[in-house]
């Protein structure tokens, strides 16, 4: 995530804009867990898929100004699907070896979606 974020906005320094957008989606995971919301479109994590792209459309839009929607669009597929940050990219943009296919495919923390692993 913070690779597309640099792409979209050019700059290498995004740490904070993701910082920021993982407190949005702690939110929506204890809203959720106090909610309990069930039914399509709803993850049992983050809730409605339209509470969550206005959430994160909210929150990244003075960065990403027109990207943002398409940003939470493709953040939602990603955080949905349970596949690592390498096996996602290459469904979505074909791989040369299918093995990336086999890469870690647990579903991951926001931190760690975002920073790459730990966090930091």
């Amino acid at each position: 995530v913070v690779p597309c974020m640099q792409a979209l906005l050019l700059e290498e320094d995004v740490d904070v804009i993701a910082q920021h957008v993982v407190g949005v989606l702690q939110g929506l995971a204890n809203r959720q867990k106090q909610s309990r919301l069930k039914g399509p479109n709803t993850s049992p994590v983050y809730g409605s898929r339209t509470a969550f792209a206005d959430s994160i459309v909210q929150a990244v839009r003075g960065f990403l100004d027109e990207h943002a929607a398409a940003f939470a669009g493709h953040l939602w597929s990603f955080l949905q699907s349970g596949l690592s940050v390498s096996a996602h990219d290459a469904l979505l943009f074909g791989a040369e070896d299918a093995a990336a296919l086999t890469d870690d495919n647990e579903a991951q923390e926001p931190e760690a979606v975002l920073f790459g692993g730990d966090g930091t």
